[in-house]
């Protein structure tokens, strides 16, 4: 029998267009800012949250050239969405570093539970794909390891850097800074 893959290539463009949504908002957006700094966290919460709810009952559906519907399963995508966001926030909390927050640190701790959709949904599809034992293996190191490193960064630099303020805006906030409503 022959091996199946376990991401389809929409997987892994979705895969693509968050990493490389990661980076050039990076350099896009001047962090010494607040205006900037609030419209990216709109940005980055807008994408991370159209990614989080199109799992399980929201899966989004696109049109494919016949005429048949075909739906694109956001089981494994869709907590990276979260992940996008949160690793975001914490990059404005580590730019501005006026004010560490513990409580980044414990979001983060939080995100790690996408690990364990993350490999569900893999240990799923294994069992319904033929996907070979090395292929599994390879992909929830690649998870595990993700996860691991953000673990580290919650518990290493915000856990003992930070203290238990906050300074990242409210989402009313954000908006008035966002768009210069006074």
């Amino acid at each position: 029998m022959k091996s199946e893959p376990l991401f389809n290539i929409k997987e892994f463009f979705h895969l693509a267009f968050l990493l490389i949504a990661f980076v050039l908002m990076l350099f896009i957006f001047d962090f010494s800012s607040d205006t900037q700094r609030a419209q990216s966290l709109l940005i980055a919460g807008f994408i991370g949250a159209i990614y989080y709810f199109q799992t399980n009952q929201l899966n989004m559906q696109y049109w494919s050239f016949g005429d048949e519907k075909k739906e694109t399963n956001y089981e494994i995508v869709g907590p990276f969405g979260m992940v996008f966001f949160v690793c975001w926030l914490a990059i404005i909390d580590y730019k501005t570093p006026e004010v560490v927050s513990k409580y980044t640190g414990f979001i983060i701790l939080i995100t790690i539970l996408n690990a364990m959709a993350v490999n569900g949904e893999l240990t799923k599809r294994a069992e319904t794909r033929f996907v070979s034992d090395e292929k599994l293996m390879a992909f929830k190191v690649a998870v595990w390891v993700l996860f691991g490193l953000l673990y580290m960064a919650a518990t290493r630099y915000f856990f003992t850097q930070g203290t238990w303020a906050w300074d990242i805006p409210s989402v009313l906030n954000l908006f008035e800074l966002a768009f210069g409503l006074h």
